[in-house]
């Protein structure tokens, strides 16, 4: 029977950060370019096994967690350097990132593996080549802790996800205070990090023959990328306070929470000088809540798979209070997303979408009057009322489409529009233009071709 440590050892590879205005990124993975550092000193990685005996390390692509009949329960144990976080720095976030490679279930009353926990491991000095289910160390057994069987363990669950019942699937193990707490407790004494990974519901559903196994690709997977991976997000003495934040949850959740975003300390984002950033953390089309207003100057989203930025709340867009003052953005680099809430613009604002993707304001969009100019070659799609109060919107680049109403001046710099049964007069929604309609606008958009600017005002699109 095999035994599972993996640990990221500093004096083997060098963790990277990338570096926003006030917080450093460091990623622990082993064998990604630029490298953390998740390693073995024996150079393998196995499934921890509750069986008596001695175990051997050997070198496996899989870590294996849940119970099986033949062998037990299996668990997975991570061991990180964090020394190369500086020394006196305060982490801000901290997450996990497995990703599942297979799964097998046969025999069992189950159709799943987990809830699978996140805990720390304490009191334990690992001796990778000995280190068994039983011990820590030969000789040496585990202590006690916060679970019955083998302990060893605080019983503060740091992070979870649900129970996984397909693969290959990506587990992330998101920041949460706790977590935070115990990294930064790791950093400020010795630097390693020693978590453990189980599925308690699973491991004591059975009992006999049968098998319930997830099995996470480890360090020594074929293909780096898929290596566990463990971002910290950290702060240095004397660095100013955040002001760029990621979404971090894998799905639905509160945009103000600050465990919803990295990094959390400062967060969220509700702030003139702030951006929000929506990026890969999601791992199929999500919502994030908004139920109260939010500020920023900056709006990103970079996903193929689809935001919804939704609630009772609104989202405002306004300058940042540096010299020279910033304008508000929003920037859409791929897939399609979209304001259920509804939007304003506190001071004149850029959207810009890429080609091939497409920004949605299913609500009201408050101009305030201000000047929302539309660049990219994507589509904005306007599916409500723009209410422009002396305003305009300023078309640029790609197209503007929708089923909505534009309440005032509409300024076609070189773009397209396209109108499902949208109107640019005030206060009127018309049907679907039939072909003569679009071929009048056609016609009307050639005439003007040798003027730079055409401007629709209190007029049909």
């Amino acid at each position: 029977m095999k035994a599972l440590l993996t640990s990221c050892v500093a004096v083997l590879v060098v963790a990277t950060w990338v570096s926003p205005a006030s917080a450093d990124i460091f990623m622990f993975q082993q064998g990604v370019s630029p490298t953390g550092g998740y390693t073995q000193a024996t150079n393998g990685l196995a499934p921890l096994h509750d069986q008596p005996g001695g175990f051997q390390f050997e070198t496996e692509a899989v870590s294996r967690i849940g119970q099986s009949g033949g062998t037990g329960q299996m668990r997975v144990l991570l061991s990180c350097d964090l020394s190369e976080i500086p020394a006196g720095w305060v982490i801000n976030s901290a997450s996990l990132t497995m990703t599942a490679a297979s799964i097998e279930i046969s025999g069992v009353p189950v159709t799943e593996v987990g809830p699978i926990e996140l805990h720390e491991i304490t009191g334990a000095d690992f001796v990778p080549s000995e280190v068994r289910w039983s011990e820590r160390s030969s000789g040496v057994s585990w202590t006690p802790g916060g679970e019955t069987r083998g302990g060893a363990f605080d019983a503060t669950v740091l992070s979870s996800v649900p129970g996984v019942s397909s693969a290959p699937s990506t587990q992330v193990f998101s920041s949460s205070q706790d977590f935070v707490d115990t990294a930064q407790s790791a950093l400020d004494g010795d630097g390693t990090l020693q978590l453990i990974l189980l599925a308690p519901v699973t491991e004591f559903t059975f009992t006999g023959s049968g098998s319930a196994t997830l099995r996470f690709h480890s360090n020594d997977s074929g293909s780096p990328t898929v290596r566990p991976l463990l971002t910290i997000d950290a702060v240095g003495v004397g660095q100013p306070p955040a002001t760029d934040f990621t979404w971090g949850l894998p799905s639905l959740g509160d945009w103000n929470d600050n465990a919803s975003w990295s990094p959390s300390n400062g967060a969220p984002p509700n702030n003139a000088n702030h951006t929000a950033t929506f990026g890969n953390a999601i791992q199929g089309n999500s919502t994030v809540v908004v139920d109260s207003p939010v500020t920023v100057n900056r709006i990103n989203f970079d996903n193929t798979l689809s935001y919804a930025i939704a609630g009772l709340g609104s989202v405002n867009l306004a300058a940042n209070t540096e010299m020279p003052s910033v304008p508000p953005a929003i920037d859409v680099q791929s897939g399609s997303h979209q304001f259920q809430a509804i939007a304003n613009l506190l001071d004149s604002t850029t959207v810009n979408v890429a080609s091939g993707s497409t920004l949605e304001f299913n609500n009201r969009l408050f101009l305030n009057g201000h000047t929302l100019t539309k660049t990219g070659e994507g589509t904005l799609a306007i599916s409500n009322d723009v209410v422009l109060a002396g305003g305009s919107i300023d078309l640029q680049q790609g197209t503007i489409a929708g089923n909505g109403t534009v309440g005032g001046d509409f300024v076609n710099d070189g773009g397209t529009i396209s109108p499902g049964n949208s109107n640019v007069q005030a206060n009127s929604v018309v049907p679907e233009p039939a072909t003569w309609l679009l071929l009048g606008v056609g016609l009307l958009m050639t005439a003007f071709c040798g003027i730079r600017k055409k401007r629709f005002s209190n007029g049909q699109a």
